[in-house]
């Protein structure tokens, strides 16, 4: 997803409005590369035949059009578990991915998660 930008910008910044948010995309972008690159190296050196990569966007939307332009052959994802309330008031990208695909999906608990919430 973007990330989220207060727009409560002082107007004298050294930078433009655009160029703070550009910069701020960059940097969520370079971030969550560095992670994904890190959990990629993990997988592979236990022999796993991986790539991974980041989008920018709807994360479900994205995901799905990554799976289906790219031919993957499996989608694997973390889940909070989420039910009820919770599940309405943050959505469920997992929901959404399993929903609008056709890819088998591999889903497993995200470290931290509280069961039958």
């Amino acid at each position: 997803e973007p990330p989220s930008i207060p727009a409560d910008y002082p107007a004298n910044m050294p930078v433009s409005w655009e160029k703070h948010v550009d910069q701020l995309t960059a940097y969520s972008q370079q971030q969550c590369s560095l992670y994904l690159g890190d959990m990629e190296k993990q997988l592979k050196d236990s022999g796993l035949k991986v790539k991974a990569d980041s989008c920018l966007g709807n994360a479900a939307d994205e995901i799905v059009d990554y799976a289906v332009k790219n031919d993957v052959d499996l989608i694997i994802m973390a889940s909070h578990g989420r039910s009820g309330f919770a599940r309405w008031a943050y959505g469920s990208v997992a929901d959404r991915v399993f929903r609008a695909t056709c890819v088998p999906i591999l889903m497993v608990r995200a470290p931290g998660c509280a069961t039958g919430v």
